[in-house]
């Protein structure tokens, strides 16, 4: 609070100058934050489908679209991108006295390359897609149904903006129930859903596909990143050093079976080597600095390039 204090008191010309109201003015701490996350399961018999749950309905207001994250090419309907938003209470910028603002640009004033290019939206940096769905099914209504395994496809693509970014898991929902609102023969009553998969820098690409490492780490009880487009699994051992030799294949053969990758690298540790921050995630970016600095100290490290 302190160091808060002391910077917002030496900027206050700054933010004179900017015709910033310096009575709306606070200090503040910001300790920690949410990450929506939504756990990806698969339904029993349709192993290449997905159960999500929708995120919100989109409010009077607010316009939401998804957008490809490297060409900035606006995505087709149903298809993952990244979730940009534009409503009035989007914020213009970063002040800050600590970098350059003008690397946070893009963030508040990112703006389509193809279509109604004249429009600003604000980037989240989440992956997700938008859906119409239909009210009147038992589950709509509450805006707690889940996209069942009978209603989503895998769309495989890469080459379009029209179609999602390449993804390990691409959704594309089948068209909304066409039955009556509430059984009376009328037209059903559709609202635009937002489904949030996950945060768009925690991603990891291998072979030109996006992977949440999250979904890998659930399957080994470990933390993963990439080295040179290797994947490497660190795994902490709780239990005789002996023992470290066996988890290899263990590591390994489950993540080829789970999510068809090969394991570049697999580090077996002490407990208490993956850093954790406040908010209780795994910092995996340190966690690949310690790795390439030689850090770890490392009970067993198995390479399999």
């Amino acid at each position: 609070m302190e160091l808060c204090t002391k910077g917002l008191g030496s900027s206050v010309n700054q933010l004179k100058s900017r015709g910033i109201n310096l009575a709306c003015v606070r200090t503040c701490v910001v300790v920690a934050e949410e990450r929506p996350r939504i756990n990806l399961t698969t339904k029993r018999g349709s192993p290449h489908s997905l159960c999500l749950m929708e995120s919100g309905k989109l409010l009077p207001g607010v316009k939401v679209i998804i957008a490809n994250p490297e060409t900035k090419g606006q995505c087709g309907d149903s298809h993952l991108g990244e979730i940009w938003v534009q409503s009035g209470h989007n914020a213009s910028g970063y002040f800050t006295i600590y970098g350059d603002e003008s690397e946070y640009g893009d963030h508040f004033n990112a703006r389509l390359v193809t279509g109604n290019t004249g429009e600003v939206y604000a980037r989240t940096g989440y992956l997700g897609f938008l859906r119409r769905l239909d009210d009147s099914g038992p589950e709509r209504g509450t805006g707690a149904g889940p996209l069942t395994a009978d209603e989503t496809i895998l769309v495989p693509s890469r080459d379009s903006d029209a179609e999602s970014i390449g993804s390990a898991h691409h959704v594309a929902a089948l068209p909304a129930t066409q039955s009556g609102a509430a059984g009376d023969g009328g037209p059903p009553e559709l609202h635009d859903a937002v489904f949030v998969v996950g945060a768009l820098d925690e991603t990891i690409v291998l072979r030109g596909m996006r992977y949440h490492p999250i979904d890998i780490e659930n399957s080994v009880l470990s933390a993963v990143f990439t080295w040179t487009n290797l994947l490497v699994v660190v795994v902490e051992l709780d239990g005789n050093e002996s023992e470290a030799l066996d988890l290899v294949p263990l590591v390994t053969n489950t993540v080829l079976e789970e999510h068809h990758l090969i394991v570049g690298v697999v580090v077996v540790v002490d407990p208490g080597v993956v850093p954790i921050n406040s908010r209780g995630e795994k910092q995996r970016m340190h966690l690949r600095d310690g790795f390439l600095a030689d850090q770890l100290d490392p009970i067993y490290v198995a390479y399999n390039m």
